[in-house]
């Protein structure tokens, strides 16, 4: 609620201010630095697919070339624009064309994920319009150097807001001068809990695709091969594990520039047999189905969707301490948190959880749900999303 005198309607994009004034989002207009298999990206896709539904005008832009969402968001009536913008080369003119299309879309708000939509967006309301509020999510902890957090700093002004996905790194940067502490706040991340959900047949079903025996103990980890995520570390770890549970499997999904040196580590490590590298694949809820423990060593993170959608699947994890990480996994209710860059750590977190009983196991994984439903359902973060847009809209309004 905004206050008492005023009545909310969030579901319906509706607020009714105390001068009955009624205000309501009918047009967003998303902007983002490229639509990839990310968990930033995979965000958007399902906000803008449930206002959507909601019956609200929804519009993205996309920096890049888009590679993936873009059938997903065409389906739910929702144009996709691309900038064209290639990688690290921003193009100047993006800042005019981007102004373009926002007068040609008249959005009640623009909502800008990622640091160079950020910024790209901030650029562009100071040169071209001004009317909408500019909603600027980080989705790490970690966006880069000094160079871009001066960036950050000294465009704030052109932003009305700026949120991040985990309370820790709105404090980091608040702490290092990004944004001010009055004008950066934390909203988390949704998941749609009807499609991560646990499904004992199809659980059985996906395993027997993959040729996995019905006892075999099956790791997850679902991620882009990049320093952040730590994919080195991830075997590192597992050839520890191996050694009290040989059969054990690993399955890495995803891409990136360091696919193969990771595949080139496996085989140094000898545990290349026990890892299923699988690319990138649309059926991540049915993997985490087949799957009894998900695994997460990155370096740094903000609140990575994929731990609630492995908490959501009812998956108990093993994850590292950083960003909104200890958010999604309770450690020694859902999960365990370890300290990042510590292999031995891991590995004794990992078969800590591997020796557990099925059925401890199977508890973590009900507490892990619990969690996300109360705290990180897409519905509710859709309503938090909501509600924040209209005070920014009421507080343009004379």
């Amino acid at each position: 609620m905004v206050n008492d005198s005023r009545s909310v309607a969030v579901g319906r994009g509706t607020l009714l201010r105390s001068d009955s004034v009624q205000l309501e989002v009918h047009r967003i207009l998303f902007v983002i630095t490229g639509l990839d298999y990310g968990g930033a990206e995979t965000q958007l896709r399902d906000l803008a697919i449930v206002f959507a539904r909601r019956g609200l005008s929804v519009g993205v832009v996309s920096m890049m070339s888009p590679v993936a969402y873009v059938d997903d968001l065409a389906h739910a009536g929702i144009r996709v624009w691309s900038l064209d913008m290639k990688r690290k080369w921003p193009d100047p003119k993006m800042v005019w064309r981007l102004a373009r299309i926002v007068r040609e879309f008249k959005p009640d708000i623009v909502h800008s994920h990622m640091i160079h939509a950020n910024l790209l967006a901030r650029a562009s309301r100071a040169g071209g319009w001004r009317k909408a509020p500019l909603v600027c999510t980080v989705h790490s902890v970690n966006e880069g150097g000094r160079l871009r957090m001066y960036a950050y700093r000294v465009t704030d002004c052109w932003a009305s807001i700026t949120t991040n996905v985990s309370q820790a790194a709105v404090d980091r940067y608040v702490a290092v001068g990004a944004a001010p502490a009055g004008h950066i706040t934390y909203v988390p991340n949704g998941v749609d809990m009807s499609r991560f959900c646990p499904d004992e047949e199809r659980r059985t079903a996906v395993r027997h695709s993959l040729g996995l025996a019905a006892d075999e103990c099956v790791i997850l980890a679902v991620a882009r091969f990049e320093e952040a995520k730590n994919h080195a570390g991830i075997l590192r770890t597992f050839e520890r594990v191996l050694e009290t549970h040989p059969s054990a499997t690993l399955l890495l999904v995803g891409q990136g520039m360091l696919f193969n040196a990771t595949r080139t580590l496996a085989t140094t490590l000898h545990v290349a047999d026990s890892v299923r590298f699988l690319g990138i694949r649309n059926d991540i809820p049915d993997l985490m189905r087949a799957s009894d423990l998900y695994l997460m060593s990155s370096l740094w993170e903000g609140l990575p969707m994929v731990l609630l959608e492995a908490a959501a699947s009812g998956l108990p994890a093993v994850a590292t301490d950083v960003g909104g990480n200890p958010t999604a996994v309770l450690d020694g209710i859902s999960g365990r948190i370890v300290s990042p860059n510590d292999d031995e750590a891991l590995a004794a977190a990992l078969i800590e959880v591997l020796n557990m009983s099925p059925a401890a196991r199977r508890s973590w994984g009900h507490a892990a749900r619990e969690l996300v439903q109360t705290s990180f359902s897409l519905e509710s973060v859709a309503d938090h999303w909501l509600g924040l847009y209209m005070r920014l809209m009421e507080s343009n309004t004379p």
